[in-house]
């Protein structure tokens, strides 16, 4: 498999038709739709029955690890709709789950293990040591010359021949049961595609390739899921060492939502609207409200910022930044942590508080500091959307349903289990889970 002929790596006018292609399409199967609640939160309502069967009992209680069983639950999302698949006993896929996370723990730690010449990287985020910006830049320019080589290296060295053979099998799947006038899922969008552009003798021209769907495929259920999957793990571990902080976003799970109904995308989209409707007909409701958890959410982002580090991006012509000239072709990185953490911009960067995100009367500000969890620009994340959706709608479903505490005796801290270049991912831990309806 080629990984730059997906959608991450590619480049030019490819990756403008590739990126509008996938975006239209995963569009017509309800990305980023409210359609998809009912699946998300099935996703999350099998992920718990399917922990509380496995899991440690104590009592009510049960002692569990969410890391596997959360990452299955988003996944299953998005891979329904690439493939339309929904595949929590698939075997194969699991275990290209489990290949998926060996790959995102390889990091550049591990190959400078084996390439120790290259060990005045390790890790990358030592820049933010350096005291002078010129230090800051000599530094990461150096970096960003061995970041492609270092990421094809391990690419190969972790992932081998298993996706290949996985995506390979799922492509002639697809083949054989295709209707074109019909298509079940991206996949089968990219083979009607397919089939449309094989007439070109070009073969820049024809830029659907068995090699780029393989390569999106990867593409959109790693970077899409394991990211997604993080940042829950992430909240519940910062949500059982801040109880104060979990009790407040539980009140508004039960003000808003209740135990009637399920959560859905529209309790956290449509909040203000319902709010100044109500003022206007001057009706009283101010249970309606659930800005503290999507401050939370949006805290969480911030404060632990699960991608650390944008995309390489190339200038297309030279320029001046901030006093510095840029030469056509300079290959830039956008350092995301930095801008979470300035203290310009965020009083007391590395307190955590969701208070910041809003106003004096608990309202979500609408002038804040900006946060780039999904990063800016024509690159932005694809997957924007869906993981908000899919994060917000996993929290409410989670505290609707459960209470989550830390196991006595069991030791917490906020710090990434390893300084990665791909992800802050946290340390492994045990959560006591008890159900809050039986």
């Amino acid at each position: 498999m080629d990984l730059f002929a997906g959608l991450i790596h590619s480049n030019g006018n490819v990756w403008k038709q590739h990126r509008r292609f996938c975006l239209r399409h995963l569009k017509d199967f309800g990305f980023g739709k409210s359609s998809l609640d009912s699946l998300i939160l099935q996703e999350f309502e099998s992920m718990m029955d399917s922990v509380f069967v496995s899991a440690e009992k104590r009592g009510r209680s049960i002692i569990a690890v969410l890391d596997e069983n959360l990452n299955a639950a988003v996944t299953n999302v998005i891979w329904w709709l690439l493939a339309c698949k929904v595949t929590a006993q698939d075997q194969e896929f699991v275990d290209i789950l489990r290949v998926i996370q060996v790959r995102i723990d390889f990091t550049i730690l591990n190959l400078l293990s084996l390439f120790p010449g290259l060990n005045i990287f390790d890790p990358p985020s030592r820049f933010l040591r350096f005291p002078s910006l010129e230090q800051k830049r000599d530094y990461f320019y150096a970096y960003m010359q061995v970041r492609e080589i270092l990421y094809l290296i391990e690419f190969h060295l972790v992932f081998g021949l298993s996706i290949d053979s996985f995506t390979q099998k799922i492509l002639q799947e697809h083949r054989e049961t295709l209707d074109a006038e019909s298509p079940r899922d991206l996949i089968d969008c990219f083979l009607v595609e397919q089939k449309k552009w094989q007439s070109f003798q070009d073969k820049e021209k024809n830029y659907i390739s068995d090699e780029m769907i393989e390569a999106t495929l990867v593409d959109l259920f790693t970077a899409g899921a394991e990211t997604t999957s993080t940042t829950l793990r992430w909240i519940v571990l910062i949500l059982i060492q801040n109880p104060a902080i979990m009790r407040k976003v539980c009140d508004e799970v039960d003000a808003v939502v209740g135990t009637a109904r399920l959560p859905c995308s529209s309790d956290a989209d449509h909040v203000q609207t319902l709010e100044k409707w109500l003022k206007q007909a001057k009706l009283k409701c101010p249970a309606l409200s659930m800005h503290y958890t999507v401050a939370t959410i949006w805290e969480v982002w911030r404060y632990i910022t699960v991608v650390p580090f944008g995309l390489n991006r190339q200038v297309s012509q030279d320029m001046d930044i901030g006093g510095y000239r840029v030469p056509k072709g300079t290959i830039i990185i956008t350092s995301i942590l930095s801008m979470h953490q300035d203290s310009k911009s965020f009083e007391n960067p590395h307190e955590f508080r969701p208070e910041r995100f809003l106003d004096a009367e608990g309202n979500l500000m609408k002038n804040i500091p900006r946060i780039m969890p999904f990063q800016s620009g024509k690159r932005q994340c694809l997957g924007e959307s869906l993981a908000r959706r899919t994060t917000f709608l996993g929290l409410t479903y989670l505290l609707q349903n459960n209470t989550f505490e830390m196991v006595p005796g069991e030791v917490y801290d906020l710090e990434p289990k390893q300084e990665s270049q791909i992800l802050n991912l946290p340390k492994q831990f045990k959560v006591m889970i008890t159900a809050r309806h039986s």
